[in-house]
């Protein structure tokens, strides 16, 4: 993965074709959770109740399996990108 960095958590749906997701910096589980719904929401997986999504700290770390429900697209207003700003999910 050419924009990753040592430390990035890199996540993909698994079972289905997907975005792949990339977070930096330190992440506690719910900014994990919720970057997985996202993931998710884009995926092939969308109208699924749930789907699994595996997360994985750069580089090597053993890859953890989440079991989440697709992002709802109201609660992502606040998490989009806008005018060349970004709002952090620790914001939201």
């Amino acid at each position: 993965m050419t924009l990753s960095r040592e430390g990035d958590m890199v996540l993909e749906v698994q079972d289905f074709p997907s975005p792949t997701s990339l977070m930096r910096g330190k992440n506690d589980l719910r900014e994990i959770k919720t970057s997985a719904a996202i993931t998710l929401r884009y995926s092939k997986a969308k109208d699924e109740e749930t789907a699994r999504v595996s997360s994985k700290r750069l580089p090597g770390e053993k890859k953890e399996i989440l079991l989440v429900s697709p992002q709802e697209i109201k609660n992502m207003e606040g998490l989009r990108i806008t005018d060349g700003r970004t709002r952090s999910l620790k914001s939201v």
